[in-house]
């Protein structure tokens, strides 16, 4: 007797069984009353003779997926809650997933697909993903309503809703600029993630504005990880003529910059300012607690699911840009005396 794991078929083969294409097995699955009785019977008969696993919806309640590109960050826990929240408050139940690599892909894998349409969702929310050619026609093609937070890219037709990154960032860098500060330092994310170019635009449009010369040494990638962080702020604290401030891209890379700093003998904020990005949990805890961007979390989930409701009309194709505040805390002062001396003598 064999313990292999037979796989379901997926909906591709039990629509080329039945003769119909692959929406309309899927919209039969989920229920649609756009589908002829005796084209509905012969999916059906197929559905059973091939033995595909349905899933049992929560009674009462419609059902939505969420997709995201990671699980493992305070952010993405705290964007989940929100969105629970405002699920629950329309009577929806919530199915989570995530990405089984989000360091080499961002669109979800092709059985994703299959086991949205065997829940029978009735909408999606992604988070950092990208939808490829295929999912976006699908999708579309079943009249689903999407939304993507915080995406890649925007995808014809889909909604979307999107921090105003390059504001962001321009204002905490200002911040730093008006506490006096001009050797100001920035560990950006992952390399083509579009919200890591434009809070780095901000970041540099805010320097520039100000008259301060752009030094490409002050600027160090670090991937939004913490080992990524670490590295970068080795480099920035060890190289000629040292920032006085570091304004990280996630609170993540902050947090994990505090121990480089004080590693180095560096005191926050008397020696160095940092400032982080997310407004996290973790922002209170730290020692000093940090100063941050705090992302409009609440206000995304309830857009998303607004979209999803139809409650917010979105056009089919709108993105919606929320903007972000700056929540100070201890981790950024003005420039000291000390500081100001050893800038002067560099």
């Amino acid at each position: 007797m064999s313990d292999r794991t037979v796989r379901p078929p997926t909906l591709a083969v039990v629509a080329r069984h039945a003769g119909v294409s692959v929406p309309t097995v899927s919209k039969v699955l989920r229920g649609r009353s756009d589908v002829a009785a005796a084209t509905r019977a012969k999916v059906n008969e197929v559905l059973d003779a091939l033995h595909y696993p349905r899933q049992e919806k929560v009674a009462g309640l419609s059902l939505i997926d969420v997709v995201l590109n990671e699980l493992n960050t305070t952010w993405a826990a705290k964007l989940l809650a929100a969105l629970e929240f405002e699920a629950r408050e329309q009577g929806l139940s919530m199915v989570v997933n995530s990405l089984p690599d989000p360091a080499t892909r961002l669109a979800p894998p092709r059985r994703w697909l299959e086991n949205l349409a065997g829940r029978g969702s009735s909408g999606v929310v992604g988070v950092m993903i990208e939808l490829s050619d295929a999912q976006r026609e699908y999708l579309l093609s079943q009249e689903l309503p999407v939304c993507i937070i915080d995406g890649k890219t925007q995808p014809a037709g889909i909604s979307g809703v999107r921090l105003l990154n390059y504001e962001a960032e321009h204002r905490a860098t200002r911040h730093l600029i008006e506490l006096g500060h001009r050797r100001i330092a920035m560990v950006t994310g992952a390399e083509k993630n579009l919200e890591s170019a434009r809070r780095l635009e901000g970041y540099r449009a805010a320097l520039e504005e100000a008259g301060i010369e752009l030094d490409d040494r002050l600027v160090e990638r670090g991937g939004f990880t913490a080992d990524g962080a670490i590295a970068a702020t080795r480099r920035l604290v060890q190289c000629s003529g040292r920032p006085t401030a570091i304004v990280y891209g996630s609170d993540k890379m902050a947090l994990a910059g505090y121990g480089v700093l004080a590693a180095q003998g560096l005191r926050i904020p008397d020696d160095i300012s940092v400032i982080g990005f997310d407004d996290t949990v973790d922002c209170d805890l730290a020692q000093p607690p940090l100063s941050t961007v705090a992302q409009p979390v609440a206000a995304m989930a309830k857009t998303a699911i607004g979209i999803l409701t139809g409650s917010i009309d979105s056009g089919g194709g709108t993105m919606f840009e929320l903007a972000a505040e700056l929540t100070l805390r201890s981790s950024t002062a003005p420039l000291g005396r000390r500081q100001a001396a050893r800038m002067s003598s560099t």
